[in-house]
């Protein structure tokens, strides 16, 4: 897909590559925040087994 939207770059059909960058960093946002959300849903789980 990479490699189709660099293509694209090239022949001056800038709209693949602008949607092609603005896809990949949504997906590294939502990689980061669902890391971010697991741990602490993983802290808040812990937390409440060392209670019981």
């Amino acid at each position: 897909m990479a490699l189709y939207a660099y293509g694209n770059f090239n022949n001056q059909e800038i709209a693949y590559g602008a949607a092609f960058t603005v896809l990949f960093f949504l997906f590294i946002v939502l990689v980061f925040y669902s890391v971010l959300r697991n741990k602490k849903i993983n802290y808040e789980d812990n937390k409440s087994n060392e209670r019981s």
